[in-house]
Parts: structure tokens; sequence; C-alpha cells
């Protein structure tokens, strides 16, 4: 029993504890005379407990609840019995539903660290991958269990993921990525280093934490070391594969989870920064990439929003604009709200009034204008002064669709100290530094959205290939860059980080108080060259707006071709 951190005083009769009661005294055992007592035979020691340890896994498979290695036995599993989580009985003689006790036997002692349940129960070691398997049906009982070797990789401690059909899980030395799935060609679990091609993102380094997005991407992010976070594009079915890191500017990320909301998984970080010369941990999440309006585009991090839409401040308002005669820019009218909505504070602010109507040619189109508050009588009554002639749709009329535009925002003392990105109304603003927590705009707007800027960068390979020739070693020039995008705007396209120029966005249809629109066509871009053997093309995004990338053609010239 010593093994088990217990120690036995024959002469004193008594049993001390690894970890003694409270008061400090040991358990004393009565003596009795022979044959005073009957003695037993039928006793155990828990193989679960304080001195032996709890198990680190686990797992609901095949109607049974999971548990695997502990301390004490650290390639051993335990089951309950079939649809009885909490009973870990054995019926005498022994039936199939009973719970079971295996343990694996190999030519080392490795470790549990994970079980995953795909086709097979397959378990996780520090030095091989195995399947728990049955009898001739697969039913896994108490007579029937076994332990079939897969491959010979080893896992981490950190827990493995399952993606659709297949499982993934990080080598012993914390670095490489595996995936592990069921091949019928040769009847056992098999898989590939999903590291292969993007070794620079791991060496060196240990993924502490990781998370999967099922929806609306299938991406499985992961946290280095070294606090950043990296993502991996996986679709094994479709063999899609590809890693990408994320930087945040004064971040460090901590920790990754991935939680169903609605039609998506949302990703929710802990990032440790440093504000203000104070460390802080925010609880950051991965705004969704899907808008039907370019101003709700997210594109920052650590980030606040505000949106002054009638419909998100004070739904089922109305304001009416009266009081006018030349109903021009020097006149004074009266703007009044159906609920308190104004304050004092809101002198310099705008309120854009909106109203369906139709051109002169009868076809339907929405006006808008902007007033600005120039006195404040009451939360429902402001005086205002237009900001060019009013249409008189908007005139003496009680509107539903109107913004609230101030021109500073406050709330950002998280950000204290910090150059922040803005985009207001879907345009993008001038960085600036929050003090005491707040941010003034060159104009009023009425969706906007500041926070750490973002910036993404995109570098192709070197040109490699011309037909079936070689022209990796020869001098070549790109002069112009086709970009085939979606819903995407602002890109920045050159030879290199060092000379870029922006792709022109603006069309004739965008209006005067509307921002560029997004394109999803073709955005062509000519650069500047240099007879190199290098051929490359960079793109970067460095203001908060969308751009996604789904093809880029590129206009080679080679020396001697």
């Amino acid at each position: 029993m010593a093994d088990q951190g217990w120690t036995v005083d024959a002469t004193a009769h008594t049993i001390t504890f690894y970890q003694p009661p409270a008061n400090g005294a040991a358990i004393s055992v009565k003596q009795y005379a022979q044959g005073g007592i009957n003695a037993t035979a039928v006793w155990a020691l828990g193989a679960w407990g304080p001195h032996t340890g709890y198990p680190g896994e686990v797992e609901y498979f095949a109607g049974r609840l999971w548990f695997a290695g502990t301390d004490d036995r650290p390639q051993t599993a335990w089951t309950s019995k079939i649809s009885n989580y909490s009973s870990f009985g054995k019926s005498v003689p022994t039936a199939d539903d009973d719970a079971i006790t295996a343990t694996l036997s190999a030519k080392q002692v490795n470790a549990i660290t994970d079980l995953l349940p795909l086709k097979d129960l397959v378990m996780l070691t520090t030095g091989a991958e195995w399947k728990i398997a049955g009898g001739s049906n697969n039913v896994i009982t108490p007579s029937t269990v076994s332990f079939s070797p897969q491959s010979n990789y080893g896992a981490s401690s950190l827990p493995g993921l399952v993606v659709g059909d297949s499982g993934l899980f990080v080598q012993g030395r914390g670095a490489y990525v595996r995936d592990i799935g069921y091949q019928f060609a040769v009847d056992s679990y098999t898989g590939n280093d999903l590291t292969v091609f993007a070794s620079h993102l791991v060496q060196g380094h240990t993924i502490v934490d990781w998370a999967y997005q099922q929806t609306p991407f299938s991406v499985v992010w992961a946290v280095r070391d070294d606090g950043v976070l990296l993502g991996l594009a996986y679709m094994r079915e479709q063999q899609v594969m590809g890693w990408f890191h994320c930087d945040t500017i004064n971040g460090f990320v901590e920790s990754v989870c991935s939680v169903s909301e609605g039609t998506e998984d949302a990703v929710y970080l802990i990032v440790r920064r440093v504000i203000n010369g104070t460390t802080v941990r925010y609880v950051e999440r991965l705004e969704t990439r899907f808008f039907a309006d370019q101003r709700d585009g997210f594109f920052v991090d650590a980030g606040l929003s505000y949106d002054g839409r009638s419909t998100a401040l004070a739904p089922g308002a109305t304001m009416t604009l009266t009081g006018g005669i030349t109903w021009m820019g020097d006149e004074d009218l009266t703007l009044t709200c159906s609920t308190a909505i104004f304050a004092a504070s809101n002198l310099g602010n705008w309120v854009k009034l909106y109203a369906d109507t139709v051109d002169a040619n009868g076809s339907p189109q929405t006006v808008m204008k902007p007033v600005k508050i120039t006195a404040y009588t009451s939360a429902t009554v402001v005086t205002v002064r237009p900001v060019g002639l009013i249409d008189t749709a908007l005139r003496n009329t009680a509107l539903t669709a109107w913004d609230f535009c101030p021109l500073t925002f406050s709330g950002l003392d998280h950000l204290e100290g910090q150059s922040v990105a803005c985009l207001a109304d879907g345009n993008v603003k001038p960085r600036q530094t929050v003090t005491s927590g707040q941010i003034t705009l060159d104009a009023p707007a009425a969706v906007v959205h500041i926070g750490l800027p973002i910036q993404a960068d995109f570098e192709t390979l070197e040109v490699n290939a011309l037909g079936q020739e070689s022209v990796r070693d020869r001098r070549k020039a790109i002069t112009k860059v086709s970009l085939i995008v979606t819903q995407s705007r602002g890109a920045k396209i050159g030879k290199d980080a060092d000379h870029l120029r922006e792709a022109k966005s603006r069309r004739v249809s965008d209006g005067y108080y509307n921002p560029n629109s997004l394109q999803n066509d073709l955005i062509e871009a000519y650069i500047d060259a240099d007879w190199d053997t290098k051929g490359r093309v960079f793109v970067r995004q460095d203001d908060p707006l969308p751009l996604t990338i789904l093809g880029l053609i590129a206009d080679v010239s080679v020396a001697g071709g």
C-alpha cells in the first residue's frame, strides 16, 4: 500500500494517509481479539483520488461515458455502462453492457492525451495514435475491447479537434499539426502534416490553444505561444488547406474559443494589451464578414460601433421638419422628434432626413438632405439649418427614415492613448489618438466604427513558368495586375510594399453624399515595373474596408521571350 501513498504501522495498528485528516492525526484501527470479528477480503482502493490522480480526458462514444489517463494509470481507460453514465458497475457473470476498464499495452508508457470520436474512438497518446475497437460487429464490450495502433507521431496535451469526419491534433513537441481520418483503401486511420508548406509559422513555437469555426468558413484558429493568432482554412474533402497569421497592434492573444451564434460560429479571443501604461485583458469577438450595407463593415481591432439610424436608435420614431420659407441653408427651421432623443450637447450634430419619391422621369428614388443642429429647445425639439436646399418630400412631413449623426464619439476609454482607425458612413477617416476616451471627426456621421487599425498583406510567389518553359532564372517585369474581387474596396497594389498604388474605385453613380461603392468584378491596376528575377505582386489593405480576392492575373514580360 505504500506505493499508493499510505503507510502501515503494524505495532500501533494505524494507517497514515499521504494526505492526513485536517487535524493532522492518523486514523486508528481498533484491534479485536482473534475470532472477535469476521475478516473481509472484499475491499479496494479507488482508481481515482487525490493520491492516484483523476482522468485527464473524457468523451461520450457508443452509448458510454469514457474517462482516460490518470497520474497513476496514464494508459488506462474507464467507461460507464451503456446508456447509464453514472454507473460503473459490473455483473457476475460479465454482461456486454457492463462498465469497462482497459489498459493499453505498448512498448513504451505513453500517456493518453485525448479521445477523438470519429468513425471509431481514436485514442491519442504522447507516442502514438490508437483505435479502440470491439468484436466482429465492432461492438465494444468488456470481453471484446481492444487497441489497434494506427500511427506513431504522438500528440501534445492540447485537446484535439474534430473537423467533419477527421481529427486534428498537435504533435508531441507542440508545433506541427496533423490530421487523422479513416482511409478505406488501407482500412486504417492515416493523415498528413498540415504545416509542411507553412513550417515558418510554427518552427520555434508551440500552439497553446485552438478552436474550430465551422460556419461560415471552415477555419481552425490557433494561438501561438508568442501571442500570434494563426488560422488554417481546412476542408479535407476538397483538399483545401491554407495557413495565415493575424497580427494585432499592441496585443498578445492568450486564448480562443468558438461559440455557435445564430447563423454563424462566433470566435472569441482573450487579448492582453498595454493601454495607457496599464496591462489589461479584453474579450474580443471576430465580427462577421457578411453585410448588406457597406457602412456595417467592421474591420478594426478592439473596436466599438455607433449606429444612429432610426431603426437602431429609436425604432418607430418620426422626425418632422417645419417653419421653412426658402428651405435654404441660411434659414432656421424647427425639427421635432416624436420621442425624446436630443440633448443640449448635440449642437453641431447633423440629422439626415430621407424620403421616397419619384424623379422627373417618374422613376422611384430616395432623396436625402442633412440639417445641422444650431439650438436646443427640449429633448424633442431643436433648431436646425439645412445643408443645401430641402426637397419638397422632406418638408412638413413625419419622416420615419432618418439618421442621427454626432461629431464627437466617446466611450473609447479602453483605447486611451492609442492611434485608431475610423470608418464613418462608409468613408475612411484620418487616424486619430484617443484622448479622454473620445475622438472628434471632421464631419458628423451616422454609422461609425472606431478601433485599432488592421493591415492585411498578400504577396504572390515568383513567376515560375510560362507555358512549359521555366522562367524562374530569367529577368521579368509585371506592368499590369488584374484582381478578381467581391465586395471589395481600397486595394493597394504594387511590385512590393514600398511601391503601392490604390486601385481606383470611385464611380459617377456613387453620388455626392455616398461612399465609393464596393466592387464585384475586375480591378485593373498598372504598377511600377523592374526587370528582375522575382516577378512578384504585392497587395495591401490598411484601411478599415473589405477586400476579398478571388483571383489575380499578372501581365508578365520575360526577357528573351
